[in-house]
């Protein structure tokens, strides 16, 4: 497996599944506009997709239930040159914005953290009374700490050292003290620091898809109306919903900028303060979602989206296959290129790229033991092999060592003669030279580029078991420069030398 083009493509499958999820969760969030719930459901579920390549893994698995018991390499995407010139490029520009976001968030966590350095313990002792009464009525005292610090302008939670609540330089009664301790605690009941981390992630592998950022702003958002919620529920036998408001409205922060890591500012602006308070009065205007309906909503939510998006999935390995065929370039016996050095490929790699090529499953392709290496040239340079190739199947040779200006004339006798097969010489670069026909099959084959080469014969019958006689006869650089280099060309049209019936003889 192309590990690196895998990895391309795990990244391609997850950012559809993640926009179509999202897709789907925006239509659905307007049946249940005030119903904070379901819609942080939806968004939990929209970062899953992003984050979990299930759409890969069922394709995947899809192939590799149907070659149980066989050993193969499977990669979705197959490689070409232009394809692969093509991943290098999108690979660069992803990889420079991926930096420069990571930059920007580790940037702004450092600031954070150098602010947090400032933190003092609370030294006022009826409101860190009133904290202790908060955390001990919501089960978790102990667990955060306490502080003020002059730096931040308005309360928030956020973890430095241990979650911690930290407090402006500013008075608060006791009781705004209570609705705010309501408000940050219950961002650590909800884990919302973990869950912006979570979606912090999601945007920097999709930094490219502007989804994942305008459901990163909403997030936000989100996250602020569900604490809102909680903090009512929780604390309604210490205060009601109009004095919580009040108390959200009269705090504001004093600059425009949001620090994406405090998890808490009671609102970046007094809108959204109102918007917040809008959202609780119609929320107790029309209701949320029974849960029946919020059941069967989120159930038609994963199916459709995973059904939705599966379909994506395969359509796309459809397209990139059809893309790789056209892309690749198959050339008759005969037809040669200006040489060229190029590195060495694997043989895993060369059985999915001739897969590739001729449009079979790797798994039909065998690479036997024979290997084409001679050395040094001599008057038995003929390499004599014997194959009995299954219907529908390719047998290989192993890798053998090509210089450029050798030349490869190719015999191959085949029985049943009425049985078309084609016969080829796969080369380092994403190239296959073939000849085809029946009964007896000939081809010449210059090395125009040095590496490591593969001799095959593909048996194209879908019934019919062949037995190949194959001759070889290797020529180096000097003894065709000796001969004229002339000798033995093949057809044109790369078709083989013999037609029907001659292989029986």
């Amino acid at each position: 497996m192309d590990w690196a083009s895998n990895l391309f493509v795990i990244l391609l499958m997850t950012d559809i599944a993640g926009t179509i999820f999202f897709l789907i969760g925006r239509l659905l969030s307007r049946l249940a506009k005030y119903d904070v719930v379901f819609l942080r459901f939806l968004t939990k579920a929209t970062l899953f997709a992003y984050l979990v390549p299930f759409v890969y893994m069922t394709l995947y698995l899809g192939k590799r239930f149907g070659m149980i018991g066989i050993e193969s390499d499977i990669n979705l995407f197959y490689v070409t040159s232009l394809t692969l010139e093509v991943n290098i490029v999108l690979g660069c520009v992803w990889t420079g914005l991926f930096l420069v976001l990571l930059i920007s968030k580790l940037q702004e966590r450092y600031d954070l953290a150098v602010q947090c350095r400032g933190n003092i313990p609370e030294e006022d002792e009826n409101i860190l009374r009133v904290f202790e009464d908060v955390c001990a009525d919501l089960g978790i005292s102990g667990k955060v700490s306490l502080c003020r610090n002059d730096l931040m302008g308005v309360a928030c939670f956020t973890y430095h050292h241990g979650p911690v609540v930290i407090l402006p330089f500013e008075q608060y009664t006791e009781k705004e003290a209570e609705i705010i301790f309501y408000h940050e605690l219950c961002h650590y009941l909800n884990k919302d620091l973990y869950l912006k981390t979570i979606g912090c992630i999601a945007a920097l592998l999709h930094v490219f898809n502007p989804a994942v950022h305008i459901l990163m702003d909403e997030m936000g958002m989100l996250c602020e109306r569900y604490c809102d919620r909680a903090a009512c529920k929780k604390g309604e036998n210490r205060f009601t919903e109009q004095e919580y408001f009040q108390v959200l409205l009269n705090l504001r922060v004093d600059s425009g900028r949001r620090d994406r890591y405090q998890l808490l500012a009671f609102a970046d602006s007094r809108s959204d303060c109102e918007r917040r308070t809008e959202y609780m009065d119609k929320y107790h205007t029309k209701g949320g979602l029974k849960k029946g309906m919020a059941v069967t909503l989120a159930a038609c939510f994963l199916l459709g989206s995973s059904i939705t998006s599966l379909a994506a999935g395969d359509g796309v390995t459809e397209v990139y296959d059809e893309l790789a065929k056209y892309t690749s370039v198959k050339e008759p016996m005969g037809a040669e290129e200006e040489g060229a050095f190029t590195e060495d490929i694997s043989d895993e790699e060369a059985v999915q790229l001739l897969a590739q090529e001729l449009g079979i499953d790797p798994d039909k392709i065998v690479m036997t033991d024979d290997n084409l290496d001679i050395a040094p040239y001599s008057d038995l340079d003929m390499i004599h092999i014997i194959w009995t190739i299954p219907a529908d199947t390719v047998y290989m040779s192993t890798g053998y060592r090509a210089e450029i200006g050798e030349r490869d004339h190719l015999y191959v006798f085949g029985t049943p003669t009425d049985v078309e097969y084609e016969i080829g010489i796969k080369d380092p670069k994403a190239h296959m030279w073939y000849a085809e026909g029946s009964g007896v099959v000939e081809g010449v084959f210059y090395v125009t580029i040095k590496g490591r080469h593969y001799f095959y014969v593909y048996n194209r019958s879908e019934d019919t078991v062949l037995h190949v006689d194959a001759f070889i006869d290797r020529k180096s650089r000097a003894e065709v420069e000796a001969e004229g280099g002339d000798d033995g060309e093949g057809d044109e049209d790369g078709e083989g030398a013999g037609d029907e019936g001659e292989g029986g003889e």
